[in-house]
């Protein structure tokens, strides 16, 4: 006989999986619906950067009112030779045109639809059209303040990576080994990549999702699963192993303290990981049974909301998430208390980062 408990759990499954299943009808079709009806509801404004074989697409939702660390990233990317595509899931002010000229190679706006990649692909499809012949395509979004730090050389990191993907942070499930991904708040694509049909074809048809979870489980996971499938290489400027790297480095209080921030978080293996707070890094015993437990599973997932004096102080990492999540509120909340590490911040991210979770 099922257990109660079970059978409760598979009858809350089936609304989601039947929302879930008119999601994976409707998005190819609303996709199509929307390419039909592109002259009427997407409009390009030229900007004043010419054209470059290095691009960029940034994707914004900025509705009530332009950010000032948006104009820094794209202060940022011009400083670098990128020609930057704004896309905005909204419309612009007119005011805002003027602004963001000098700064853009073209401004598009388009309805909220198909959440980041919807707009991703927005910008993509305009620069395989117009742009002949680019060697770099970086892809972000204003998930991230970017870049956080004044010394940030993750561009020329991605340009000097030899993989035709190259990201922030790439999640490598030891278990799933299909399951390695770059999270999709920073990509950089090859040329070699940007001008298959592969890479035109995956923009041409990708369906327009409505529903956060699946956007991130279909292109997030997706994106790389469907290029390395099909020979791509990937990689990234941090992975799992070089995050647990970097916090053996730490002094033994560091240590612990960053791992304290991290066993507040919904876990599996926290048992594991809370016996290693009694440990002395100093000991090479003890360094290398934690780092067998560090490199479980349920360890890294995501870098972005660990503790800053590893993220920032430690990895020297130029993002920062703006996402109102319980993990990233509290990492805001160290570094509003923790002035030392607040101040290695670019100027214009401290004064947004001090007010963004009042109200």
């Amino acid at each position: 006989m099922v257990p109660a408990w079970k059978l409760k759990r598979e009858l809350k499954r089936i609304p989601l999986s039947i929302r879930n299943y008119l999601q994976h009808v409707i998005a190819p079709w609303r996709r199509r619906y929307h390419d039909l009806r592109r002259a009427e509801n997407v409009h390009v404004f030229p900007g004043d950067v010419p054209a470059t074989r290095e691009c960029a697409v940034v994707l914004i939702y900025q509705p009530e009112a332009l950010l000032g660390s948006l104009f820094l990233t794209l202060e940022h990317l011009k400083s670098r030779g990128i020609s930057t595509v704004l896309v905005a899931n909204h419309s612009f002010d007119p005011a805002d045109i003027d602004r963001l000229e000098p700064l853009c190679m073209t401004m598009i706006e388009r309805p909220n639809l198909g959440y980041d990649f919807g707009g991703y692909r927005e910008g993509i499809l305009w620069i395989l059209n117009n742009v002949p012949s680019v060697n770099n395509l970086f892809v972000m979004n204003d998930s991230i303040w970017f870049p956080t730090l004044p010394d940030c050389t993750l561009i020329e990191e991605a340009r000097a990576a030899p993989e035709e993907i190259f990201g922030l942070f790439m999640y490598q499930n030891p278990l799933k080994k299909h399951r390695t991904h770059i999270q999709s708040y920073f990509y950089r694509f090859s040329g070699d990549l940007i001008n298959s049909a592969d890479f035109r074809g995956f923009w041409e048809k990708l369906p327009l999702y409505q529903n956060k979870r699946l956007v991130v489980r279909r292109f997030e996971i997706g994106l790389s699963e469907y290029f390395v499938a099909r020979g791509a290489s990937i990689n990234a400027a941090y992975r799992p192993d070089s995050v647990i790297d970097a916090l053996l480095t730490l002094p033994t209080a560091d240590f612990r303290t960053v791992l304290r921030l991290h066993l507040e978080k919904p876990g599996r293996d926290h048992h594991r990981l809370t016996s290693l707070l009694e440990g002395d890094l100093d000991d090479p015993a003890f360094r290398d049974r934690a780092r067998r437990v560090l490199r479980s599973q349920s360890f890294i997932t995501r870098l972005v909301d660990d503790h800053p004096v590893l993220c920032i102080q430690t990895m020297r990492m130029p993002i920062l998430k703006k996402i109102r999540e319980k993990e990233f509120i509290r990492q805001r909340a160290i570094l509003r208390e923790s002035p030392e590490i607040l101040s290695e911040l670019d100027p214009v991210i401290q004064r947004e980062l001090i007010s963004w979770d009042k109200g």
